[in-house]
């Protein structure tokens, strides 16, 4: 599909949700990318789980890296989640970063297609019903098994609709929660473009 036929789609996207599209009418388009496969996208779904869960249960912290290292997890991670991880502990500014992990982590199982529930980008999403089918809660077997990936056309499209919610967010759209659209835009752009780090990923509007 091409970018024009994409912005049009998040274009109504946006005017779903009750808001002004025309300001959004001269931003640039994003041209074509190639995705990430959909083991990348669970097995980064699996470490922000875990990172997740430390920053509300940091007295596991040993235990998380312990798994990690013996499920070969850790060499997904990147350097900054490294650095962290091995310090015992998170400092107060990275705890409150990794609280929203909870965001990309609805994207990336709504573009797997293990959530069905829409959370709206006005609220923060409610993620503890869904963790448990993660390891080392839940079985990787099933895990795979219940994927059912979304078509790549809905990954761009979700990504160009974030796109735009983002620059709607900085240009006083107040009703827009602005951590939540900016960290879900981060996992849109990260799934959408497979030559982006995650540590290193701008989000330009």
């Amino acid at each position: 599909m091409a970018p024009h036929e994409l912005r049009t789609l998040a274009l109504e996207e946006v005017r779903a949700l009750g808001l002004d599209t025309a300001p959004l009418r001269a931003l640039p388009l994003i041209g074509p990318t190639t995705p990430r496969t959909t083991k990348a996208i669970y097995v980064r779904a699996i470490i922000h789980t875990e990172i997740k869960a430390l920053t509300v249960y940091p007295d596991t912290f040993e235990e998380a890296v312990e798994w990690m290292e013996d499920t070969q997890l850790d060499k997904y991670l990147t350097a900054h989640e490294r650095a962290q991880l091995k310090s015992g502990r998170f400092t107060e500014q990275n705890a409150i970063a990794f609280s929203w992990y909870s965001e990309s982590l609805y994207l990336f199982m709504k573009v797997l297609g293990l959530v069905r529930r829409e959370f709206d980008p006005y609220e923060e999403a409610d993620m503890e019903p869904y963790v448990g089918i993660f390891p080392p809660n839940g079985s990787l077997k099933k895990l795979e098994a219940a994927i059912a990936r979304v078509p790549d056309t809905a990954l761009f499209v979700w990504r160009d609709t974030y796109y735009l919610l983002h620059w709607l967010a900085r240009h006083g759209h107040d009703r827009l929660h602005a951590s939540v659209v900016m960290e879900r835009r981060k996992a849109l752009e990260w799934m959408a473009d497979d030559r982006l780090h995650w540590d290193t990923i701008t989000l330009d509007t």
